[in-house]
């Protein structure tokens, strides 16, 4: 063993902790560690939320699966070692890039300055590492001595220590939390410590190197906890430790030989190696004729005729003295795009030979097939004169072949099939799980964490339906018990709302879209067929009390007073039922009217077209423009006053002002998401009554209060579509308008 690791976590016991802290050391297979080392990192998060958690959660699973699991073990057999520093680098890459996608999926907003982690790998007596924050390394090792001093001195350790990352480095966002490598060797006993900024604040170096390195790192890890249990109680400490256990190596006194070494005399001496093993190998009595043929050369070369030439000068100028060509690959980069634009030009002339002759096509294409025929006329031939005995064994030979391929493809198919099998199980247990998980969250109203889950379970449930083999009943079990979690975190309360009565017994062509409540009465407009009903609150009795009505909108003045306007003129009804004419024109085209309101009696007008809201006089003779901030409204739909006005767009979002200013407001997040809402209903007064809002496509009315937390939302169980509502604060009810019919349901949130 190389290396012995040891982590030190010590929370306070007297206060909460105020970071998030963990220390990471993998456990992987017996021979992915001995190939790749051991993973480990040390985090302080400088936050207690649920998103530092997920973070380190995050950092857990995704470095081991990075690293270990990185493609470039695939190349191991190609390339026959692996550089760690290289891997470890990309897998932080990989993890960067994952982390950046962790982040905006899961909505975590954290400041790059509170993440404090470092991350390595130690493989033998090597370590790579790369970090970010202010987490601190240490590096304990031996001084040196000298090859005579006295083994039985005491060694002397100094601490010196490591930058985690390059002081100049330029830091980006969440996406970069590791940016550079740092590798190097760990010293034979030697140590590294990697811990937050506030061990060293207590435990001195000195100190720290003494415990260290006089106690195994378990033991020494120990001895810190005891130490610090008695100094404070009240900061987290987070160490990891380190230490190469290889032992140094001795360096002994050889002595040296003083050999001119050249290249010359290294040619000499593997011709005598060369010459000694063929003597030893050579068959007893054999005429070794090399000797001859080197005593003729040698004397050869004695004579003064030939001129006199230096091997190892024409070895020096070859071998060592050659001067590497910086241009190499732009000169192989030449060579391959020459060969590839050869090849091409041959294909495109063969093929434009080939076309421009179609009649040659025909033959090759029939001499294709007719040496088809022949070489399987001459296989059976070859075949029918084997011999019984060949013909025997060839045909069992096939056989066995035909049944290997087939128990290999069996085996794979078989082997296939139990992985998916066990995949399914696994993750049917997962989805169960996080669905026990959610139901622990709602219980003690942990709303946040159980959202994450129910995402989460909702991923895993689409996955599992993908399987070919799924369970079609186990799947729609697991859907409604999602389903029945969403509506519980979503506080969905569903309504089968009471009818009321149905205005097609009046007229059988009944079309209403306008609702609007008196204190005694409900009254019930159709723009269409000119006409408007009454239905009395105490009986449910419901009648026409004018056939002539010309309005496209309408809105209660007073709690006894409704106003029915068009753009040419409006109709004020009492709640005895009087009508009474309005001659002047509210509008000069109907387009410019979108909603009306009113407050304190007064008739307020929202005109997108011209971006605007209009208060009218008391006599409708004037108008003036509320608005008084430039502001795009245009979007909006609809709207409603009790004070402050709100104005509702068609996603759900609602701006709220005051004085004719935009006022501070947001409604809280609602699953699922608004996207088609319609109307708008204020309830109490401006500061502790609730907003309501509908949206017909999903059948509902989401309630939130004043200062735009979530309440509830009411799911309407009925076929038709509902138009408009209305609320009755006194009966606690709300009532709908649905097709021709009138209907109401009890508002819990009133009560």
């Amino acid at each position: 063993m190389y290396y012995k690791l040891s982590r030190l976590l010590l929370t306070p016991t007297s206060a909460r902790p105020s970071t998030t802290v963990e220390v990471f050391i993998a456990n992987p297979q017996i021979d992915q560690e001995a190939i790749l080392g051991k993973l480990f990192f040390l985090t302080e998060i400088e936050s207690t939320k649920p998103a530092a958690l997920k973070l380190v959660q995050f950092f857990s699973a995704a470095l081991p699966q990075a690293y270990y699991q990185s493609e470039k073990l695939s190349l191991r057999e190609k390339m026959g070692t692996l550089n760690i520093a290289d891997l470890f680098e990309t897998a932080l890459t990989k993890v960067n890039t994952e982390c950046e996608t962790f982040c905006k999926k899961e909505k975590i907003k954290l400041s790059l300055k509170t993440i404090n982690i470092v991350c390595g790998v130690v493989y033998k007596n090597k370590l790579s590492f790369s970090g970010n924050g202010s987490l601190k390394a240490l590096l304990v090792y031996e001084e040196p001595k000298d090859a005579a001093a006295d083994l039985s001195v005491k060694k002397i350790y100094k601490i010196t220590p490591l930058e985690l990352f390059a002081p100049d480095e330029k830091r980006g966002g969440l996406q970069k939390i590791f940016t550079s490598v740092s590798e190097g060797s760990i010293p034979s006993e030697g140590y590294v410590i990697f811990t937050n900024e506030i061990l060293p604040e207590y435990i001195t170096n000195k100190h720290l190197s003494k415990i260290i390195t006089a106690l195994p790192p378990t033991s020494a890890i120990e001895q810190i906890k005891n130490q610090l249990h008695k100094i404070n109680s009240y900061v987290t400490f987070v160490a990891l430790i380190i230490k190469n256990s290889t032992t140094p190596h001795v360096q002994r006194s050889i002595p040296r030989l003083n050999v001119n070494v050249t290249a010359q005399n290294s040619l000499e001496q593997m011709q005598e190696i060369e010459t000694e093993t063929e003597r030893h190998l050579a068959s007893v009595g054999a005429v070794r004729t090399r000797r001859l043929w080197l005593f003729i050369k040698n004397l050869f070369d004695k004579l003064p005729l030939l001129p006199q030439t230096n091997a190892g000068l024409t070895i020096r100028d070859r071998i060592f003295f050659t001067k590497k060509s910086h241009r190499r690959f732009f000169t192989r980069l030449a060579v391959v795009v020459k060969n590839i634009f050869a090849v091409l030009t041959g294909l495109t002339a063969y093929a434009w030979r080939m076309f421009s002759h179609p009649q040659a096509i025909a033959i090759a294409a029939r001499s294709l097939g007719r040496r088809t025929r022949q070489f399987c006329l001459k296989t059976l031939y070859w075949f029918v004169r084997l011999r019984t005995l060949h013909k025997v064994l060839l045909t069992i030979f096939l056989l066995c072949g035909v049944l290997f391929g087939y128990n290999v493809y069996s085996l794979v198919h078989d082997k296939t099939q139990a992985t998916a099998k066990q995949n399914y199980q696994e993750l049917t247990q997962a989805i169960r799980q996080k669905q026990n998980q959610i139901e622990a969250s709602l219980l003690y109203h942990n709303e946040t964490g159980a959202r994450g889950l129910l995402d989460e379970t909702q991923t895993l449930i689409n996955e599992l339906a993908n399987y070919p083999s799924a369970d079609q009943n186990l799947i729609a079990e697991l859907r409604k018990t999602n389903e029945q979690q969403w509506e519980e975190i979503s506080h969905v309360v569903a309504v089968t709302p009471q009818e009321l009565t149905q205005l097609n017994r009046l007229n059988a062509n009944a079309q209403p879209n306008i609702l609007v409540a008196q204190a005694n009465a409900m009254l019930i407009a159709d723009t269409a067929n000119h006409t408007l009903y009454r239905l009395q609150n105490t009986n449910a009795a419901a009648g026409i009390i004018s056939d002539a009505l010309s309005a496209a909108f309408g809105t209660d003045l007073t709690p006894d007073t409704a106003l029915f306007v068009s753009a040419d003129d409006g109709t004020v009804v009492s709640d005895a039922s009087t009508l009474a004419a309005i001659d002047t024109p509210f509008a000069a085209r109907a387009d410019d009217i979108t909603s009306i309101t009113s407050y304190n009696g007064r008739l307020y007008a929202f005109s997108a077209a011209e971006n605007n809201i209009f208060r009218f006089a008391a006599n409708y003779q004037s108008k003036t423009a509320w608005l008084k901030e430039d502001l795009n409204i245009s979007a909006v739909i609809d709207f409603a006053i009790d004070g402050y006005v709100y104005l509702l767009k068609q996603n759900g979002e609602v701006t709220r002002l005051l004085s004719g200013y935009t006022n501070a407001f947001r409604l809280k997040d609602v699953t699922p998401p608004l996207s088609m809402a319609t109307k708008i209903r204020l309830s109490g007064d401006s500061e502790s009554g609730f907003i309501y809002i509908m949206e017909p496509s999903q059948k509902r009315i989401v309630v939130f209060d004043k200062k735009g937390t979530f309440i509830l939302q009411y799911k309407i169980n009925l076929a038709e579509n509902v138009t408009s509502f209305t609320v009755l604060e006194k009966e606690k009810k709300i009532v709908l308008l649905a097709g021709a019919s009138l209907y109401e349901f009890d508002a819990v949130n009133l009560k």
